[in-house]
């Protein structure tokens, strides 16, 4: 006895507290070293008001395609809610190692004859086999508090793609918006010039009705163009957990240039398949199926075992009162556990099927990333390159000729409003290229090989 009293009581009062930190330690490290930003768990701790300055201050400059994942990893109020998830599976691996409350009994018999005392029983007693399965229950809740803590960082780096890919939209419907904005300008002033020529004699009413249509129609672009800058805007304002004076923060209007050289893509595959968190949190949940599926079948023919003390006072009072210990077991002679076997085994069978389609995903989403990278830019680069020149020349030429009469106005128009597709274009593939690299980094489980931090 004195050798394994001690061992429950250490039992017993390790499993009375949760710790405070709630193992996010371990998920701060990995998210930012995926990440190179910091992250932070808002607790009402001290550090608490200087992350809150830090945000201000990023929020009082112009957002960086960089900073913009810094103050969502800080202040998106979702990622906050993912971390509570920490203590929650914190909460569940200190309750896997306490040991159930036993169980007090007791009755009376009341005497029916004179002469006769009230008869007594008391019992407490303690499941045994509670006790011999905690190390094993915490080792399934130690394996789920892992799962969680991959999750978390997974979350963390899904927010900073989210971010990235928000700024872009934003930078490059500002950009847009610009350019009708400048083409919008330009059609009023060729249609007021038309105007002035026609009332001179010197244009055909059709001709100027047409420059006046094409202004109205490039206002309405600009006007569509404002819209989706907007709706952006709203979309990073809510990434970002904005609110306040915060809303007024600025962003740049021109997209950055593309890379001159494509960083290395080899070997991308395998990378992601060791990096990618939600196929560790998936690898680790089927460990603890094996883990549940042991532990059942450990203990299938124990059943309940409970250990007591019992106290019974007889009727007759010459008797007194008799002492002893109590046992109770429970036969598993009907309920050998056969379906929660059955169940666990099915179950075990369904994470390994989910953890090779996962494999098999991520795999496929590398290799999707990588190819809309590759092809947004040669995209971009040939309408840069090519496509844009060729049209600036083409109304250049179609000007000309309409100056000696040659063409008409709509040659004119058409050849200028394929221009302008040109650069709406050339913008949104630029853009494309961004978010494709953006998301090749959430394929890969963080930033790409070889990129700066």
């Amino acid at each position: 006895m004195k050798t394994w009293l001690p061992t429950v009581a250490a039992i017993v009062l390790a499993g009375c507290s949760v710790p405070e930190d709630a193992g996010f330690e371990d998920v701060r490290k990995p998210a930012e070293e995926r990440t190179a930003k910091k992250v932070h768990w808002f607790r009402g701790g001290p550090e608490d008001a200087e992350v809150r300055r830090t945000i201000d201050e990023l929020f009082s400059r112009e957002l960086t395609s960089e900073s913009v994942v810094q103050i969502a990893l800080l202040n998106n109020p979702e990622l906050q809610s993912h971390y509570e998830d920490l203590g929650v599976a914190q909460a569940d691996l200190v309750q896997a190692g306490i040991l159930s409350n036993p169980t007090i009994f007791g009755s009376a018999h009341f005497p029916t004859r004179p002469g006769v005392v009230t008869g007594m029983d008391f019992e407490i007693a303690q499941n045994f086999l509670d006790l011999l399965m905690i190390p094993a229950r915490k080792e399934v809740a130690s394996m789920e508090f892992e799962r969680v803590k991959f999750h978390v960082v997974d979350d963390v780096i899904e927010m900073a793609a989210r971010a990235k890919v928000a700024w872009l939209e934003v930078v490059a419907a500002q950009q847009r918006a610009e350019v009708r904005h400048a083409i919008a300008a330009a059609a009023e002033a060729q249609a007021d010039l038309a105007a002035r020529l026609k009332d001179a004699g010197n244009l055909s009413e059709l001709a100027a009705s047409r420059e006046r249509d094409q202004s109205e129609s490039s206002k309405m672009a600009w006007v569509k163009a404002e819209e989706q800058v907007s709706e952006a805007r709203e979309n990073l304002t809510v990434i970002l957990g904005a609110w306040g004076t915060q809303v007024a923060w600025t962003a740049p209007k021109k997209l950055p240039d593309m890379p001159g050289t494509e960083i290395a893509l080899n070997g991308l595959e395998s990378l992601a398949i060791a990096r990618r968190l939600d196929l560790a949190a998936a690898r680790r949940e089927r460990d603890a199926s094996v883990e549940r599926l042991d532990l059942v079948k450990a203990f299938r023919w124990l059943g309940t075992v409970e250990l007591g003390f019992d106290a019974h006072r007889e009727l007759e009072p010459e008797v007194g009162w008799a002492y002893g210990p109590s046992l109770a077991l429970s036969l598993p002679i009907f309920d050998r556990q056969q379906a929660a076997i059955f169940a666990l085994e099915a179950e075990l069978r369904r994470r390994e099927s989910t953890n090779r389609d996962l494999a098999i995903r991520i795999r496929s989403e590398v290799r999707s990333a990588r190819e809309r990278l590759l092809t947004h830019r040669r995209k971009a680069e040939h309408l840069q390159r090519v496509v844009i020149p060729l049209r600036e020349r083409i109304v250049e030429l179609a000007l000309r000729e309409y100056n000696f009469m040659l063409i008409g106005v709509a040659e004119v128009l058409r050849a200028r409003q394929e221009e302008y597709d040109a650069y709406d274009e050339s913008i949104e593939m630029v853009r494309d290229y961004w978010i494709a690299r953006a998301e090749l980094e959430r394929a890969v489980g963080g930033r790409l090989p070889g990129e700066k931090k």
